[in-house]
């Protein structure tokens, strides 16, 4: 077993702040590369995260031919995905590189949790139904169903 995982990080945006956080303070995580479209987005992560020791790329294939990562951490909106696992399938099956995709259902719960406490609650008996919320009589207020 190795004693540092190298990991490369797609997408430097939201998300992957929470992802490159929790990997930078682990002793068993090497942050070698930050890959992102807007290179000062990578630049700012490899400030903060790696103290400007990791490699930084525009493109995720120079990356993946350029770097011997262990681990990619690929966080990219559903919408923005491409290619990037399909590329680094060959790794995987060489190099026992391990793919960590955000997938949408994930994103959603984490989105939800953010706005936690948010939604109308149903009222307690005896309450007025919150202000758009559809009452027992169907709406009609004259308690004639």
């Amino acid at each position: 077993m190795t004693d540092q995982f190298n990991i490369g990080i797609i997408g430097c945006g939201g998300i992957a702040n929470r992802h490159a956080s929790v990997l930078s303070r682990l002793e068993v995580v090497n942050l070698v590369a930050f890959c992102d479209i807007a290179e000062d987005r990578a630049i700012g992560f490899n400030e903060k995260y790696a103290e400007s020791k990791a490699k930084i790329y525009t493109d995720f294939a120079q990356m993946y031919d350029s770097e011997e990562l262990d681990v990619v951490w690929i966080c990219l909106p559903p919408f923005a995905h491409t290619n990037e696992v399909e590329l680094a399938e060959p790794m995987v099956t060489a190099a026992h590189v391990q793919e960590v995709v955000e997938e949408e259902e994930e994103v959603e719960e984490l989105e939800g949790e953010a706005v936690e406490g948010e939604e109308d609650e149903a009222p307690a008996d005896g309450e007025a139904p919150a202000e758009g919320a559809a009452s027992e009589d169907g709406g009609k207020g004259d308690g004639e169903s």
